[in-house]
Formats: C-alpha cells, structure tokens, sequence
C-alpha cells in the first residue's frame, strides 16, 4: 500500500512542478476530488491507499495545475498555434484509476 503525495514525493516525479506552497495546494484539492471520487476501498486504512489512487493523485494534482495556468483564457481552452486543447475537470483516465472497469460476464 501507498500513501497520498506530498510536495516532496511529488516534485521527484514532477519535475516541473510548482513551488512548494503552491504545490501543496493543488495536492489536497486533487486528494479531496480523489477521494471523493473514488471508490470505499480507503474506508478499511485511509493512511495506506492502493497504489493507483496514488498515480491518479498526481495525474489530477497536475490537470489541477494546467488548468489553473491556463484561466486567462475564458474558454478554459489552451492554444498553441491556433489549436486549441480544452481541459476537462478530472481526466477519464484518472477516473479509471479510481474506479477500475469490471469485466460483465457473459454468456458465451
């Protein structure tokens, strides 16, 4: 079992990750939306989390990030070069590490 990010674990796999304060932040709302999306596996030891919660903790900490850094635009979209790319609140990625696919079994 793991535990939540903190700046420091963070900032080993984020290199370009923000200050300290800032960072830190951006961990507890992207925990807080973690956990309330997640499924009840955290009720059993909430200090000892399953690993993809883990990587999904700083895979939102980080969508956090890039949205915030893009609210001058108030479409909520990025450009680069005339293109945009509109960032969405929690990724479907993400939410597939909180809550896994189950496989329906079939008849076959």
């Amino acid at each position: 079992m793991a535990t939540w990010h903190t700046p420091s674990t963070a900032r080993a796999e984020w290199r370009d990750a923000p200050e300290d304060d800032v960072l830190a932040s951006f961990l507890v709302a992207a925990r807080h939306q973690c956990e309330a999306f997640g499924e009840t596996r955290l009720v059993v030891d909430p200090t000892a989390i399953p690993e993809d919660y883990r990587i999904a903790h700083l895979m939102q900490t980080r969508a956090i990030f890039q949205a915030q850094s893009t609210a001058t635009n108030p479409e909520g979209e990025y450009e680069v070069g005339g293109q945009s790319v509109r960032v969405y609140p929690m990724d479907w990625q993400v939410k597939s590490l909180l809550r896994p696919a189950r496989g329906v079994p079939g008849l076959g």
